[in-house]
């Protein structure tokens, strides 16, 4: 079943770490899954220290010449964030028309 899952899911991404850069910025390196054609937009968070959100940024990636993509973002951040994550990465719909 799990490879059953995998291969229904058409995007994929793994947090792969964070770089606190100060108080105003937070770099965020991830992996995302992928056919090579197809592009897809992924929702970065900078977290505090509560878990609140004080950074977010949209990145649209593809199409690529591979399957595993890694992106460095870079989130601006309104205080400093102690955590950066991806949230969540979906298939953006007729990009390559």
């Amino acid at each position: 079943w799990i490879g059953m899952s995998v291969l229904a899911d058409p995007v994929q991404f793994k947090d792969v770490g964070y770089a606190v850069q100060g108080p105003d910025r937070i770099d965020v390196t991830f992996d995302v899954i992928k056919d090579p054609p197809v592009t897809v937009e992924c929702t970065v968070h900078a977290l505090n220290q509560s878990f609140a959100e004080v950074g977010l940024v949209r990145v649209t990636l593809g199409p690529s010449a591979t399957q595993i993509e890694r992106r460095v973002v870079t989130v601006p951040t309104q205080e400093l964030a102690v955590t950066g994550i991806v949230k969540s990465c979906q298939v953006v719909p007729d990009a390559a028309r």
